[in-house]
């Protein structure tokens, strides 16, 4: 399985070959289930965020966190993932930043 970071990610792509990329994919037909966005505690705004979807080549997982807190701790109030699975398989393809 390969990772990818966000730095590789802003190395790789263009504005341009994103686009022509998204029209390809978003051509084909692909299940996309309603999002969930867990509620982490009854007395705070963190949460678990999962966005799943797929196509007959590809199964893809956006994962989340919210910690709204940590802005005045100085650290990032948003960790995104996105995590590619082969369809034919299940066999995990790629963990991918989905930040950036």
């Amino acid at each position: 399985m390969k990772t990818i970071e966000s730095t590789r990610i802003s190395q790789s792509l263009t504005m341009t070959s994103l686009i022509a990329a998204m029209r390809q994919t978003y051509a084909k037909p692909a299940s996309v289930p309603q999002r969930q966005v867990l509620s982490l505690a009854a007395d705070s705004h963190d949460a678990l965020a999962l966005l799943p979807a797929w196509n007959d080549e590809l199964i893809a997982v956006k994962t989340f966190t919210y910690f709204p807190g940590n802005g005045d701790q100085g650290k990032d109030v948003l960790a995104s993932r996105l995590l590619a699975f082969r369809r034919s398989d299940g066999a995990p393809l790629a963990s991918m930043d989905a930040k950036y």
